[in-house]
């Protein structure tokens, strides 16, 4: 695979918004929203799957409760996850330092390891504003 790179007119290399390497032939999108107002931050993920497969979706569930077992949230910290049509959205809400983030990581590192297991390539879209 060939990449071009880009850059800025300060001579920085621009990032691209999606990386996508392709491994397999059915792709899992993780858009990345994300939102700060006041002192509450909004961090936001949309699962765009490849196909209606029930091995998919209770793949995310596990993932989803497996990362609830393993990480603490102080009470503020508020996590949804929601069908939405053929998707998911994935929402979390909180404040300052309530473990959100290393849920976070740990969910997308599962939610990878999975995919890869059910041959579907995990293809970001954008990045998380907070890291």
């Amino acid at each position: 695979m060939k990449m071009v790179m880009e850059f800025d007119e300060n001579g920085k290399i621009k990032m691209p918004e999606t990386v996508e390497i392709k491994k397999f032939d059915k792709k899992l999108i993780l858009k990345f929203i994300g939102s700060e107002i006041d002192e509450s931050v909004t961090c936001e993920f949309e699962m765009r799957l490849p196909e209606s497969n029930i091995e998919i979706e209770k793949k995310i569930w596990d993932i989803k409760i497996w990362a609830d077992k393993h990480h603490q949230l102080e009470d503020e910290a508020n996590i949804m996850l929601e069908k939405d049509g053929e998707n998911y959205q994935l929402v979390i809400i909180g404040k300052g330092a309530d473990g959100r983030c290393a849920w976070c990581r740990s969910f997308r590192t599962a939610l990878k390891k999975a995919m890869f297991d059910l041959k579907i390539d995990l293809i970001k879209e954008g990045s998380c504003k907070f890291e």
